[in-house]
This record gives structure tokens, C-alpha cells and sequence, in this order.
């Protein structure tokens, strides 16, 4: 008798096991490690654009030149150029409020040929950024995934991509460098690191596109995202025959605009 209980009581714990074994939740996996930086790939200029003038088109110094519009509310000391973006629409606290206009405050290049996007896997563009704090010294305070646009080639809705250079607002993005690319499906974003553009000091910021990857550097410091899954960045659409400098192109949320300063910008094709 003794026995028959003791088997039961055995097989009874070992189905109460199995039972707990099956409704234990799964061991966390690890995320992949990002992948190495590789070398800034070896191209030449496609566009530099030093902006040093004080009136008339943002040149380019490099020919065939792909000049830029410069639309009123720009303001240029021969050095650098500074764009107003969220600076009228942001509260004591540092909230954005209200609108800005689609087509002020910006600098527009436009690129029918689509000179301006990575090619054979390789790109880069490179400058001197400074951005703006608000009243209280900060930056301001984006909504989740709010991003302030620097620069940027399209929009991430057009058919066959995009590029752009932001800085980010909220979280732990807040105040890095965030280089992004997409090619209308896939979307890849490399964060620098260090926030500094909580400082409102100029920074040297990259960001390169070689070997499957996309890094992200600023004053040196780097982060890395794998790109392998993007295919060629080729959009179309209404803004897919521009660059953008200080917003998103067609926007009129303040949190889509940058508000600082630029000087020496380059890109640079494969």
C-alpha cells in the first residue's frame, strides 16, 4: 500500500512539474551585439557647402553645383547659418506648442538626379552642428519618438526612402546624434553615443554608410547599426527630389525642426 501511494504522490509531483515547466515564460534572449565600425568608406565629395555667404544661394563648392534656396527667417553672420525651427514655439518649461510654417526657416537643395543618396552601399555626410537650448537651458521636451530633423533627403512614407540627420528629445536619445535610413520598408537608425547637444556647444558629427553598416559619430565617439537587411535607398514621392536643411521637409510641427546653427556640411557618394 505504501508503495502504490508513493508512486502516485511521484507521478503526481512529476506531472505538476511538467506542468510548471510548460507555463514558465521563456529565457530572455540577448539582443544581437552591434556590429563593428568599419572604416568611413573612401569617396569624393559629391557636395560641400561651406556656408559662409551672407546673402543670396547656399553654393556648393563642388561642380556640378548643387546649390541651396535659402528661404526667408535663415540668418547668416558669413560663418555659419542659423535656423530658427521650434525657438518661437516653445514654453517657459520647454513644451512645444502651436505651429511652424512648411517653408521657412529651411534651406532646400534640390536633387532631380538623386546625386544625394547612398549608392552601392556607401555614403556619407559629415559637418559642424550647434543646436539651440530653450529659456531654461535645455532642449526641448519631445513627445516618445519625437526627433528635432537636421537634415534630411525625403520622408520615411515615400516609396523607396529616405535619409536624415536628427537629434533626439526624448529618453535616453535625448540631446545624441541619430543618423536614419530606410529603404520604404525597412527603417535603420545608428545613435551616437554621447548627448551632447544638451550643451549648446558645436559638435563635429558623421554619419557613414560602408560594409553593411551605418555609424553614427559624434567628436569621436561612435555607435553602430546593421544595415544588411536595407536595400538600395532610392525614393519617390513629393519630397523625394530634395534635401532639407533645419526641418522636416513639408512639416509644420515644431518638433520636426531644428533649431541651431550649421556650417561646413558635406556629402559624399559611393
Amino acid at each position: 500500500m505504501s508503495r502504490a501511494i508513493s508512486r502516485s504522490l511521484f507521478i503526481g509531483i512529476g506531472l505538476v512539474g511538467l506542468a510548471l515547466g510548460a507555463c514558465a515564460p521563456p529565457t530572455p534572449q540577448k539582443p544581437p551585439p552591434p556590429p563593428p565600425v568599419p572604416p568611413p568608406p573612401v569617396l569624393t565629395a559629391t557636395a560641400t557647402w561651406l556656408m559662409n555667404e551672407t546673402s543670396g544661394a547656399m553654393v556648393d563648392a563642388v561642380a556640378p553645383r548643387q546649390n541651396g534656396a535659402v528661404a526667408a527667417g535663415v540668418l547668416r553672420d558669413g560663418s555659419r547659418y542659423y535656423f530658427p525651427g521650434w525657438s518661437r514655439n516653445v514654453d517657459a518649461n520647454g513644451n512645444l506648442f502651436g505651429s511652424v510654417s512648411a517653408s521657412t526657416g529651411q534651406v532646400v537643395v534640390n536633387d532631380p538626379n538623386h546625386v544625394l543618396e547612398p549608392k552601392n552601399g556607401k555614403f556619407k555626410i559629415w559637418g559642424v552642428m550647434q543646436s539651440q537650448l530653450s529659456a531654461n537651458g535645455q532642449l526641448p521636451n519631445g513627445l516618445p519618438q519625437q526627433t528635432l530633423n537636421v537634415i534630411q533627403k525625403a520622408r520615411s512614407v515615400d516609396a523607396g526612402g529616405f535619409w536624415k540627420v536628427e537629434i533626439g528629445t526624448n529618453g535616453n536619445r535625448r540631446g545624441k546624434l541619430m543618423c536614419t535610413l530606410g529603404d520604404g520598408n525597412t527603417t535603420v537608425t545608428a545613435i551616437a553615443p554621447p548627448a551632447l547637444f544638451t550643451n549648446g556647444a558645436p559638435h563635429t558629427f558623421q554619419c557613414w554608410l560602408n560594409q553593411n553598416t551605418l555609424v553614427a559619430e559624434l567628436d569621436g565617439q561612435v555607435a553602430t547599426a546593421d544595415t544588411s537587411q536595407v536595400n538600395n535607398v532610392d525614393p519617390s514621392g513629393r519630397f523625394s527630389t530634395v534635401v532639407t536643411f533645419g526641418k522636416k521637409p513639408g512639416s509644420t510641427d515644431p518638433g520636426d525642426s531644428f533649431a541651431g546653427w550649421l556650417r561646413d556640411v558635406n556629402v559624399l557618394v559611393g
